[in-house]
């Protein structure tokens, strides 16, 4: 893997994320859950952009804050501390909540009635279903437009919406 940043593109990626701070995640890919398994980051030892798997940081020149540059084809999203979710799962939250009006908690109460028993016992909670919404809402609207989401790192969910609303608004014609 290189940096993929103007001024560094090629340069190598170093791993960020210190082994003994490595974190243990559950996926949910689907319907299925996978336990066990590892999240990494990166960071580039030139310009210092940091590299998640749905996300990378970094700080514009002569920018007081660090910027989040959401992946719009990012396999995985962050939708809890250690949980995360695959493109089918947050289109199916998506899809459910957008086109059938459903609330979070009546999506939740589906999800967890139908899947949360079977196999893997894991159940869910209405946070982990909004934010699957809310991330899958990011990528939609992104990929619609051609264009990459980007925020302020470490904003609150309220935070997010308002940009999200914000950066969807200004491509409408």
């Amino acid at each position: 893997m290189s940096c993929t940043t103007a001024a560094c593109n090629p340069y190598r990626i170093a791993l960020f994320t210190c082994y003994r701070d490595v974190p243990n995640v559950t996926l949910i890919e689907g319907t299925s859950i996978i336990t066990n398994t590892i999240s990494l980051a990166g960071e580039c030892t030139k310009c210092k952009t940091r590299y998640h798997a749905d996300h990378e940081d970094y700080k514009p020149v002569g920018g007081n804050f660090t910027q989040e540059c959401f992946i719009n084809s990012a396999c995985y999203l962050k939708i809890g501390s250690n949980l995360w979710a695959n493109h089918g799962f947050t289109k199916a939250v998506y899809s459910g909540m957008y086109y059938f009006d459903a609330s979070a908690s009546a999506y939740l109460q589906f999800r967890n009635d139908n899947y949360g028993k079977s196999g893997k016992l894991i159940k869910l909670g209405r946070k982990q279903i909004c934010q699957a919404f809310i991330q899958e809402s990011i990528r939609t609207v992104a990929q619609a437009t051609g264009e990459q989401f980007e925020a302020r790192q470490n904003l609150n969910i309220d935070n997010v919406c308002i940009y999200l609303l914000l950066f969807s608004t200004s491509f409408e014609h």
